[in-house]
C-alpha cells in the first residue's frame, strides 16, 4: 500500500464510485436521458394530431375571424364557399 491509504485515503474510492453512478443515472434518466430521448418519446404523435387538426379550413377560417383579421360578412361568405363546394 502506498502512502495514499496511510493518510486515510480509502473514502475516495467509495466517493467515486457513488459520483459515477450518479452521472450514469443523470446520462439516462436526465432532462434529456436516453430514455426518455429514445423509449419515452410519444410526442411526435401529438404533434401530428395538432398539425392535422390546425390545417382544416375551418379551423383557420374561425381563427381569422376571432383574431379580428377578418370581417363578419367575409366570414360568412368564406364560410359558405367552404361548405357549398
Amino acid at each position: 500500500m502506498g502512502p495514499f491509504f496511510w493518510w486515510g485515503g480509502m473514502w475516495v474510492f467509495p466517493l467515486i464510485g457513488f459520483s459515477m453512478m450518479l452521472f450514469m443515472m443523470y446520462i439516462f434518466f436526465g432532462p434529456k436521458g436516453l430514455v426518455r430521448r429514445y423509449f419515452l418519446n410519444d410526442t411526435h404523435d401529438i404533434k401530428a394530431e395538432a398539425l392535422h387538426s390546425i390545417d382544416q379550413p375551418e379551423d383557420i377560417l374561425n381563427r381569422r375571424y376571432a383574431s379580428g383579421e377578418i370581417t363578419r360578412e367575409v366570414f360568412l361568405q368564406m364560410r359558405k364557399d367552404l361548405y357549398n363546394q
